[in-house]
C-alpha cells in the first residue's frame, strides 16, 4: 500500500527569499538564563509525622462543616473557624451572601488600579467589602471570586441591594470611576453574580451634567455604567448625602472610603498594606526589575507572585531582562511618507507532524499603528511577540516589509519600504469577469499573476487572501484579516469614530487610537475643524 497523501496543505515560507536580505544584526542577550531545578530532599521521620498530624486534623475538622477545628482557653474548650459562607458553633448554618465572580477589562493597560468591591443597600450603608489590586498586563483574563455578606441575619427583604465597585489609581492615589450593579433577585439566599467589568476612562464618561444631589461632606459623582448619581464622601463621613460622621483610623497617606462593621475601609499606597495601611512593603526596595522598569508588589490576592515588573519600552521578561525586537522602518525616496502606518505582524504556526489529523492552524495576525511626525522619514517600533512576516499598510496600499523563515528574538531589524514590494490588488491584476467569480473560483486563477509578472512579490484579495509569489513563481496564500474589529476587546474608548488598536488580541500590553481626518489627541478628542495648522499638529 502506498503512502497516504496528507489531506491538509500547510502554509510555509521555505520556498521564499528572505527580506531584508541577510545578515540581520542579531543582538546577543547579555543576560544569563539559568534553569532552576528543584531538588527535593526526603526526610522519612518528618514526613510520617506530618501525615499523622494530617490524619488527626482531618478527623477533628470533620466536626466543623467546612471549617477548621481549634482549641481555645488552654485546650479546655474547642471551637470552629468557619469559612465566609457559613456560621454557627459547628459552621452548620449558611450565610445569606453574594457569590461574586469578576473579570476586568481596562483601557489603561499599565496602570495599577485598586478596586473596592462593596455590597451596599439603598441607603448607602456598606454591608461588606473586598479589595483587589489589578494591572491589566499582569491580570488579563483572570477571574476573581469573592463572597459579599449581608450585615444582618437574615437580610432585610424589603430593601434594595447593589454591588458597587469604586476604582482608584493606586500609583497616584486618585479616584478614577465607580460602577454599580443592582441585585435583581434579592430574595435568593445565595445570589451568584458573574460580571465582566469594563473600566472606562473618566474623560469619556464624566460629561458635564447637573448633579441633583447635595453632598454635604463629599463630591457628587456619576456612575460610569448608569444614569444614576451618588455622593462620594470625604474621609470620616458616610451616608447618602455624606452627613454621618465616622472615625477614620487609616494611615495618613491612604484613602478612607467608609466604615463596615465599625472598621474603616482603607485604600493603601503601593508600598503599604494591612487593614489600616500601617504595614510596610519592602519587596521592591532592592531594585528587582532591570532596565529602569517599575516594580509592583504582588498584593494579597496574588500570593504566588511576590512582585511584578512593568517593563520599559523595548524590554520584556519576568524582570524585564530580555530585549524586545526593535524594528526600524525606512521609506524609499520614491514613496510619499505617510503620517500614520498600520503594521501587520503575521506569525506562522509550526507545521503539525505527519500523524496529526487536525487541520493546520491559521497564521495569527496582530496590527499596530505608528505615527510619524512632520519632520520624520522613518519610524521605530518594539514588538515582543513572535512573527515571520510584516506587512505595512498606508494610503490603502500594502507593502511586504519583512519575511523570515525562523523567528529570532532580541534582534534589531532595519527594513525599507520599496515600490517593488507593493502588494497589488486583484483588481489591478485580473479582468472584471474574473473578479466577479466566487472566492474559491478566483483562487484557481491565482497562479497567473506570479507567472505573468516576474517582479511581483505579493498580491491580495481583500475578500480573504494575502498571497506571496515564491522563487518558482507559484502563489502561496493565507487568510488575512483586512477588516479587523478595531474596538479593543469590545470597548472602543476612542472618540469621534476613531479606531482602537492593541498589540495583542487576547492580552494586550499597549493600545492607541487612529483618528479620522481633522481629529487628534490620545483619544481623538480634539479637532482642528475651522482652524489652521497648529503647533501640536506639526510636532505630532
Amino acid at each position: 500500500m502506498g503512502l497516504q497523501k496528507d489531506p491538509f496543505v500547510y502554509f510555509t515560507l521555505k520556498n521564499h527569499l528572505l527580506y531584508p536580505p541577510p545578515p540581520i544584526e542579531t543582538i546577543t542577550n547579555q543576560h544569563n538564563f539559568v534553569t532552576a531545578t528543584t531538588v527535593e530532599t526526603v526526610h522519612s521521620n518528618p514526613l510520617n509525622f506530618e501525615r499523622s498530624l494530617e490524619s488527626q486534623n482531618h478527623g477533628l475538622n470533620s466536626i466543623c462543616n467546612r471549617g477548621i477545628f481549634i482549641y481555645v482557653t488552654n485546650f479546655t474548650e474547642n471551637s470552629c473557624l468557619c469559612p465566609p459562607a457559613y456560621f454557627g458553633h459547628r459552621c452548620e448554618y449558611q450565610n445569606q451572601r453574594i457569590s461574586l465572580t469578576l473579570q476586568f477589562r481596562t483601557v489603561e493597560l499599565r496602570t495599577v488600579f485598586n478596586f473596592v468591591i462593596m455590597l451596599v443597600d439603598e441607603n448607602a450603608n456598606i454591608h461588606s467589602s473586598e479589595q483587589l489590586d489589578y494591572v491589566s498586563v499582569r491580570d488579563c483574563r483572570k477571574k476573581f471570586n469573592f463572597y459579599l455578606l449581608y450585615s444582618t441575619r437574615p437580610k432585610h427583604a424589603n430593601q434594595t441591594y447593589y454591588v458597587r465597585i469604586d476604582t482608584y489609581n493606586k500609583e497616584k492615589m486618585e479616584y478614577y470611576v465607580t460602577m454599580v450593579y443592582p441585585i435583581e433577585y434579592s430574595f435568593i439566599p445565595v445570589h451568584r453574580l458573574s460580571l465582566q467589568v469594563d473600566v472606562p476612562v473618566p474623560e469619556v464618561t464624566t460629561k458635564s451634567k447637573i448633579c441633583p444631589l447635595k453632598c454635604f461632606h463629599g463630591q457628587c459623582r456619576h456612575f460610569s455604567n448608569s444614569d444614576q448619581y451618588f455622593c462620594q464622601c470625604s474621609d470620616g463621613y458616610s451616608g447618602m448625602l455624606c452627613t454621618i460622621n465616622n472615625s477614620c483610623d487609616c494611615s495618613s497617606n491612604s484613602i478612607c472610603i467608609g466604615v463596615v462593621n465599625n472598621r474603616s475601609i482603607c485604600v493603601c499606597p503601593l508600598d503599604k498594606f494591612g487593614p489600616r495601611c500601617y504595614l510596610k512593603r519592602t519587596v521592591c526596595v532592592s531594585n528587582l526589575c532591570s532596565n529602569n522598569s517599575r516594580c509592583i508588589p504582588g498584593g494579597e490576592k496574588n500570593p504566588e507572585m511576590e512582585y511584578f515588573c512593568l517593563c520599559s519600552q523595548g524590554y520584556m521578561g519576568s524582570r524585564c531582562e530580555n530585549l524586545e525586537t526593535k524594528i526600524e522602518f525606512h521609506f524609499s525616496k520614491t514613496i510619499s511618507i505617510p503620517q500614520t502606518i498600520f503594521i501587520h505582524f503575521v506569525y506562522i504556526p509550526p507545521t503539525p507532524n505527519s500523524l496529526s489529523k487536525l487541520p493546520p492552524p491559521d497564521p495569527t495576525q496582530i496590527t499596530m499603528i505608528s505615527k510619524l511626525k512632520f519632520h520624520e522619514s522613518s519610524t521605530v517600533v518594539y514588538y515582543g511577540g513572535a512573527f515571520h512576516l510584516i506587512f505595512v499598510e498606508f494610503h490603502q496600499q500594502y507593502y511586504l516589509a519583512l519575511l523570515q523563515h525562523n523567528f529570532t528574538s532580541a534582534m534589531n531589524v532595519s527594513t525599507t519600504i520599496i515600490p517593488e514590494h507593493r502588494c497589488l490588488s486583484i483588481k489591478d491584476l485580473f479582468a472584471d469577469h474574473i473578479q466577479t467569480l466566487p472566492r474559491w473560483h478566483r483562487a484557481k486563477k491565482y497562479y497567473i499573476p506570479c507567472q505573468k509578472y516576474s517582479n511581483l512579490t505579493c498580491f491580495y484579495d481583500s475578500d480573504y487572501f494575502m498571497c506571496l509569489c515564491d522563487i518558482d513563481r507559484y502563489p502561496n496564500c493565507f487568510k488575512f484579516d483586512y477588516r479587523p474589529a478595531y474596538n479593543c476587546l469590545g470597548y472602543n474608548y476612542c472618540e469621534n469614530d476613531g479606531q482602537c488598536f492593541q498589540d495583542n488580541s487576547t492580552c494586550p500590553t499597549s493600545s492607541s487610537c487612529f483618528c479620522k481626518e481633522c481629529y487628534h489627541g490620545s483619544q481623538c478628542q480634539f479637532t482642528t475643524t475651522g482652524f489652521g495648522l497648529s503647533l501640536d499638529d506639526i510636532l505630532g
